[in-house]
């Protein structure tokens, strides 16, 4: 159904102005007298056009339907999910310039020192390699979005550990994180009189409710009707930086990929893999006499099409 739930973006309830918690009555009700208003005839005396009768019968298809008003229902949250990760990660990230651009002096006392972020670099193979006995080993999960850039997270190491540095620590990571990185923080592991270790950090990415990560590319699914199928659309496709529009033509077979390069996760080299969107052909069963003739209809003009191309054989 693609359901991108951006701000100031009609759902399928606002389109026939119904709360989510509306019953099949009230939807069936509701279609009744929008349809009576936005009827193509009736439109096309009052000026009107005829796309919002399409938007209005498309909603009440899929509302009226309760296997697919679940689906969408599911899909609808998801989207309302992501976008609040978004605008988090996005706040998280003004925080950040802020604490960048901040003074780490007090105004009042020019001697006292204010606490700032440990930096964390990519620890280097050999590193890996020859892990020393003082060295603090663990994982930390972030979300896909928040590997792009850098941010300050905040871990709590025990007391019981020995660590240099104990209590919750404040951690910048670096931006450009791929897929199985290992973060390191100098001389915050075990203290062994003079000798400290490093903190070495594992980093997964957390399941994204819109996306699939296979190496560094991130695959998103888009289901496309009929209309949309034999027509073209454009599509509002969620990216790791935002929603971006993507012109889909006509399709001639079945699924299809689209391929956006560089909307992926980082590699180690540096660059980044791609966004591939499935588009995913799904067929609403007709539920109304006229949606049943009109796909009748359909099929009828299809046959006399072949049959002229055959040169009226069949």
């Amino acid at each position: 159904m693609g359901v991108q739930a951006s701000e100031g973006m009609k759902t399928h309830y606002d389109t026939l102005d119904l709360p989510p918690s509306a019953s099949t009555e009230q939807i069936r009700k509701a279609f009744r007298s929008l349809a009576f208003m936005y009827h193509p005839d009736l439109a096309a005396q009052e000026g009107l056009s005829a796309d919002a009768f399409m938007q209005i019968r498309l909603a009440y298809e899929v509302l009226v339907d309760e296997e697919r008003r679940r689906t969408y229902d599911a899909e609808l949250e998801a989207a309302r999910q992501a976008e609040a990760a978004r605008q988090q990660n996005a706040a998280r990230m003004v925080n950040v310039e802020r604490a960048r651009a901040r003074q780490y002096y007090s105004p009042l006392y020019t001697e006292q020192r204010l606490s700032r972020p440990l930096d964390a670099c990519f620890a280097d193979p050999e590193q890996l390699q020859q892990r020393r006995p003082l060295d603090i080993c663990g994982s930390v999960e972030i979300a896909l979005e928040e590997s792009l850039r850098p941010l300050v997270f905040t871990i709590s190491l025990p007391d019981t550990l020995g660590a240099a540095v104990q209590g919750k620590l404040s951690i910048r990571l670096p931006g450009g994180i791929y897929r199985d990185a290992v973060l390191c923080v100098p001389r915050c592991g075990l203290v062994d009189g003079a000798e400290r270790g490093d903190l070495l950090m594992e980093v997964s990415f957390a399941p994204h409710p819109s996306f699939r990560v296979c190496a560094d590319s991130v695959f998103h699914d888009l289901t496309v009707t009929p209309w949309q199928a034999a027509l073209g659309f454009e599509a509002v496709i969620p990216t790791l930086e935002g929603f971006e529009k993507l012109p889909v033509p006509p399709l001639i077979s079945g699924p299809t990929m689209r391929r956006l390069p560089g909307k992926g996760i980082f590699r180690k080299s540096g660059e980044r893999g791609d966004l591939w969107v499935n588009l995913k052909l799904e067929i609403p069963p007709p539920t109304s006499f006229r949606a049943r003739r009109l796909w009748a209809e359909l099929a009828e003009e299809y046959r006399h099409i072949q049959k002229a191309a055959d040169g009226g054989k069949n």
